[in-house]
Formats: C-alpha cells, sequence, structure tokens
C-alpha cells in the first residue's frame, strides 16, 4: 500500500507535468498485482495500427484510474433491499428511517476497491469497444472531437464509487423515450445531442424526486433505483439521468457549485455538449431550464474522470483538504457561466502561512472552501477565476478545520476587490428586522398580496361588524406592528380579506394597552381556501409558527376570528405576512456577532418583542455582521450596515 500511494503522488505530479508517458508507467506500477491485467489492454490495441485511437483512448483511462474506487458488485444486494423498500414507503419520515435501518443493515457488506487494482482487461476492453461504438457509429457522440470523447463518453464509469457492471447494454433501452422516432420524422433532431438529452430527459421526467439532504451518505448508482426513488437530491437525479444519457451515448456531464455565494447548500445540474462544442445546462428529471443557475456563483466545476491535479497532489501529500472538495475529479469551468477574475490576495502580517490555502464562501452557518489557491511572494494568496458579487475569505485547513489566514472582502460585478474591514474604534447602534435577504420566491409571494381587514364583533358569527383597522395594501410590508382604536371593548375579532385579492398571513398576535400578549381561542370559518395543505389552515394563524400561514380571498366567506373570551382592549396586532420565517419574531432571542479576524464575536442578544425590530448597541464603526437566531432555523447571512441601509453578503 505504501509504495500505491507513492506511485499514485508521483503520477498525480507527472500530470501536472505532461508527462504522459511516465504517467502511465507509474499507473501500471500502482497496479501491483493487476499491473498484467492492464498491460493485457495495451497489448490488445498495440498490434494494429488501425486501433492507435483505441491504444490512446485505454492509455487515457490507465493514467487517470489511480486515484478512482469503486463499490464492488456486493452492492447489488442494497440495491435490491432498497427497491424493496420503496414500494412501502408513504412519508419522508419513514422514508429516512426505513433507508437508515437498510444502510445500517448492508454497510458491512459494502467494499471500496482501488480501481487500478481490480478493474480487468476484459472489462475495460468490453467499454472502450462500447463507447467507440457509440462515438463513431451512434448518432449523439459523432461531433465530439478525441478528447472531448474521452471525457464525455469513454469512462468505464460515470460517477466515482459507481460499482464496474455492464450498466451500458443494461440502461441502453432506459427511457429511449421517443429519439430514435424524431431523429428519423424531424431533421433538427438527427444527431443532435442536445434534442437526445431533452427526450430522455422528458422520459425521466415522471418522477420528481422530492427533496431531502438525508440521502446525502447512502451510495445509490444503479439507475432504476434511482429512477424510483420518491425523495433525493439533485446529485441522485443527476446520476440517474447522467447513467441514462450516457449509456445511450449522449455526451452529458454534470456541473456543480460547492457552495451557494448567497445561502447554505450547494447544487448539482446537466450539461450536454451540443453540435456547436458548446454547454447547454438543463435540470435532471425537468424539461424546464434550471431556475437556480440565475444566482450568483463563487465556482462552478464539471465532475470528470480525470482528477483536478492540485487537488490530487494535496490528497496525495496527506495534506488535510476541506469537506467541500474532497471529490477531486472535476475541472472547472467557472468562465463558461459568469465574468471570472483571477486575484491576488492579501494575507496577514505575521502568520506562518503554508501552501494548504483556499478560498472559501459563507453557508449561513461557517465559511466553506471552494477553491484551492496558491502562496506567492510576499503576505498574498492567487486564486483563479473567482466569481462576482460574491464575499470571500482566504483560509488554511487542518486536521481541525478552517482557519481564516486574511480579510473577507466582496468582489463586486465590476470585478474590483473591497476588504470588509473592522474598525472598532468607534461605536453605534443599529436597527435590524431581518436575519436573511427577501429572496424571490419571498418577493413573488409578497406580490399577490393586498391588505387584510380587522373587524370586531358582539357575536361569534360576525353578523354585525366594524372595521377598525385595514393592513398596509404595500404588499413590500412583510411584518409590522399596527395600532388599533376602537370606541369600546370587543370580545369577538376577525381577520378577513379587504378586497378580492388575497391576504395571507402566518401569524396575528394581539397586545393590549399594558403591553400583554392576549390569548384566544379561535373561531374558523366555513370555507378555508387550501384545506388539504396542512400549513395553510386557519389554526396556522396564532400557532407561534411563522412558516405556517392561513390564507384569506374576497370578502365572502374566508375569514378566521378570534374568540378573547371576555371584552378586551385592543392596542396593537403584530402581523406577520406570508414569508420565510427570517423576521424578528415576538419571543424568540437573537445573537448579533461581527467577525473579529478569525470567529464571530458576539455584540449582543436580545429576545424581540412586539416592535418586530430591535436595536443593538456597541456595534463597531464598521465590520461584518451576522444576527442569528438562538430559538429555531437556520438561515443567516453576513451584513455591513452603513446609513441605515444593510448590504447582504
Amino acid at each position: 500500500m505504501r509504495n500505491f500511494l507513492l506511485c499514485f503522488c508521483a503520477a498525480a505530479l507527472c500530470a501536472a507535468c505532461g508527462s504522459d508517458r511516465k504517467q502511465l508507467r507509474l499507473a501500471l506500477a500502482a497496479g501491483g498485482e493487476n499491473r498484467g491485467q492492464l498491460e493485457r489492454v495495451l497489448e490488445h490495441y498495440g498490434h494494429d495500427e488501425a486501433d492507435n485511437l483505441k491504444l490512446r483512448a485505454a492509455e487515457f483511462l490507465i493514467r487517470h484510474m489511480p486515484l478512482h474506487k469503486s463499490y464492488d458488485e456486493g452492492i447489488g444486494r442494497y440495491y435490491d433491499a432498497v427497491d424493496s423498500l420503496i414500494p412501502h414507503v408513504r412519508t419522508k419520515e419513514s422514508f429516512k428511517e426505513g433507508m437508515a435501518e437498510l444502510y445500517d443493515r448492508h454497510k458491512a457488506g459494502l467494499r471500496l476497491t482501488n480501481d487500478i487494482q481490480t478493474v480487468t482487461a476484459d472489462y475495460l476492453i468490453r467499454n472502450i469497444e462500447q463507447a467507440f461504438d457509440l462515438w463513431q457509429n451512434g448518432k449523439w457522440a459523432s461531433h465530439l472531437d478525441f478528447d472531448e470523447f474521452c471525457e464525455y463518453v469513454l469512462p468505464y464509469k460515470c460517477i466515482e464509487r459507481q460499482p464496474m457492471t455492464d450498466w451500458r447494454s443494461e440502461l441502453a433501452g432506459l427511457c429511449r423515450g421517443d429519439i430514435d422516432r424524431n431523429e428519423k420524422e424531424c431533421r433538427e433532431y438527427r444527431n443532435n445531442a442536445r434534442m437526445a438529452a431533452l427526450e430522455v430527459n422528458r422520459a425521466l421526467s415522471g418522477n420528481y424526486l422530492r427533496y431531502t439532504k438525508q440521502l446525502d451518505s447512502y451510495p445509490i448508482f444503479r439507475a432504476t433505483t434511482l429512477r424510483s426513488l420518491p425523495y433525493g437530491t439533485c446529485m441522485e437525479s443527476c446520476t440517474c439521468a447522467l447513467l441514462a444519457m450516457r449509456s445511450k451515448g449522449i455526451p452529458v456531464a454534470i456541473d456543480f457549485t460547492p457552495q451557494w455565494a448567497n445561502r447554505k447548500y450547494g447544487h448539482y445540474w446537466m450539461t450536454v455538449l451540443d453540435m456547436r462544442h458548446r454547454s447547454e445546462q438543463f435540470a435532471p428529471f425537468d424539461i424546464e431550464s434550471d431556475a437556480h443557475l440565475n444566482r450568483p456563483f463563487s465556482k462552478i466545476y464539471r465532475m470528470t474522470y480525470r482528477p483536478d491535479p492540485e487537488l490530487a497532489k494535496r490528497v496525495l501529500r496527506k495534506e488535510s483538504i476541506p469537506a467541500s472538495l474532497q471529490y477531486i475529479f472535476f475541472r472547472d469551468v467557472s468562465d463558461e457561466y459568469m465574468r471570472t477574475d483571477d486575484l491576488d490576495v492579501p494575507l496577514f502580517d505575521g502568520i506562518d502561512v503554508g501552501d494548504n490555502i483556499y478560498i472559501s464562501t459563507f453557508n449561513n452557518q461557517e465559511w466553506i472552501a471552494v477553491a484551492c489557491g496558491e502562496r506567492r511572494n510576499g503576505p498574498t494568496a492567487h486564486f483563479e477565476r473567482l466569481g462576482r458579487n460574491v464575499c470571500y475569505m482566504p483560509v488554511q485547513c487542518d486536521r481541525n478545520g478552517l482557519h481564516a489566514i486574511g480579510q473577507p472582502f466582496y468582489l463586486d460585478y465590476r470585478g474590483e476587490m473591497t476588504p470588509l474591514r473592522l474598525d472598532t474604534t468607534g461605536r453605534r447602534t443599529i436597527r435590524l428586522t431581518r436575519k436573511y435577504p427577501v429572496y424571490e420566491f419571498v418577493h413573488k409571494n409578497r406580490e399577490k398580496i393586498t391588505g387584510g381587514v380587522i373587524q370586531v364583533s358582539d357575536t361569534p358569527d360576525f353578523r354585525h361588524t366594524t372595521d377598525v383597522t385595514e393592513f398596509p395594501r404595500d404588499s413590500l410590508t412583510l411584518a409590522g406592528n399596527h395600532s388599533v382604536r376602537t370606541d369600546r371593548p370587543y370580545r369577538y375579532w376577525r381577520l378577513c380579506a379587504s378586497d378580492e385579492g388575497r391576504c395571507d398571513m402566518a401569524e396575528l398576535i394581539f397586545y393590549d394597552r399594558a403591553g400583554r400578549r392576549l390569548a384566544a381561542e379561535l373561531i374558523r370559518c366555513g370555507r378555508e381556501v387550501h384545506p388539504q395543505n396542512k400549513v395553510n389552515l386557519a389554526t396556522a394563524i396564532n400557532d407561534d409558527d411563522p412558516l405556517t400561514l392561513f390564507s384569506a380571498r374576497g370578502i365572502d366567506d374566508i375569514w378566521v376570528g378570534f374568540d378573547f373570551g371576555r371584552p378586551v382592549d385592543v392596542a396593537n396586532v403584530v402581523y406577520f405576512r406570508r414569508s420565510d420565517g427570517n423576521n424578528l419574531y415576538p419571543g424568540y432571542e437573537y445573537v448579533l456577532s461581527y467577525w473579529n479576524g478569525n470567529r464571530w464575536q458576539e455584540i449582543d442578544r436580545q429576545t424581540a418583542d412586539a416592535r418586530t425590530y430591535l436595536d443593538f448597541d456597541g456595534v463597531p464603526a464598521e465590520a461584518l455582521l451576522l444576527l442569528q437566531c438562538t430559538t429555531t432555523g437556520t438561515e443567516s447571512r453576513p451584513f455591513t450596515y452603513r446609513d441605515g441601509e444593510i448590504a447582504w453578503y
């Protein structure tokens, strides 16, 4: 094993130097007892000049094979167990529990092996022959040059850890859809890889994976199983689509970002190399374009067979690699999607900075590495092809995680770096109403929302009512404190729509003139807008959950009433419209911190009240700030505060 790793390292270093022959020799040496199988493949294609391209293809696969691992065929029993579970799944919770139980039962039999030490000559030759047939005699890959063929069609597996089965033959007919018929009947379909990819995607679209993050750790690489999953992530959808399309010779790949620039998690999607040798993106299991691609990106990578040379070297030097970059089989395609910049980023003076340097972005809770960097002369690090409109910070990685080695900075639309400096020489008071920016889906929802009327009555049927206040018709108001004045106390109060529009309300909280919160029993109307939706019921309006809501539409019989048990003199109504739960909510605790150079340092913590805002004192004159809720929720974004305005990052 020690010699194997040494060969690894040497091969990776040679790759960076472009010495293909030397890299091949070292890869063969890394094969150990399996070297004979690898040499058989080379001998098979080395006798006939007509097989020269196939020989080059075999050399390509072997040169880049040492770092690859695959599950052995024993994983098939695990797939069979998952297939048996799926028909019995009724809820997300039962799916999670069932998958966890199955994995615990089977994990001892799931064995990863080094491809270079286990691949057989017959398997490699069969895959090379299948790939060349798809390239030279098929319909969808004939426009590829040799290098493109090597990455998009040739590899004997589509995704890392995929078991070495006869997947091309097994999947050739899966989701074939209408691509053959369309190719015959419509000229524009002929040899059109993009059209073929979309037809397969259309056939796949009958099953939509409902999102759950908890599937990440379960190894599923069988397309038929993936297609049947009721829950999953974008990665499961992409893997299924990749297998189905590659089996037909359609030149597709998975593109991904390891971390969104403005929210948590990353994302995976599909790309196809079209007739013009241009990559076109689409969402797996969906015939529409991927709406997520309108967001800002820090980095975008394409999954490949050959590993990233720099990360390969770091892995083989046994350096600590951030979890977000431990999948090393990719190449940087950031500049295919957006304007990027190569930056020399200043580092802190007087610190011992090694070579294990990365650039990071924030994921709502912590900094996440998105790309490797290179130390330059002086206290600077060099990073290539960084996306604009993103907040970054240079970091180092060791066994204890990431550590800041420079100031955070903002790379704006023009490609200019703005350091996000800390100035504690002055202090100020700031007012905050949210801990997270308003994103598109919230904005679209609130555009539909009109005002809403509070009425009072002496009877629970509201036969006779008096309008006491109307909420603002300004759809941009997500939360507020609305004063109320009545001629006398009333026992019965209700909310209804003010016109034929919508009044989606998440919470209504009533306070008396002493500032005390008033408790009430709900009086529900005879009809609800969406009674089948558990998060859209009358009971949601006072359940202390700003993510559930009541929807009133029209002024006839859609309303929700409150019985206070006695006449009450309401002074204020705190309201929360349909939103994302990131406005400040009464009774929740919030912590404001600033970035002090190497960690978030707490300024103050407060519990929100009926004002729907909080004033924080002692805030540094300049600082990168973060407001977090300790009561519930995970969404928080860094920001700066100038002249009463928040700039989110």
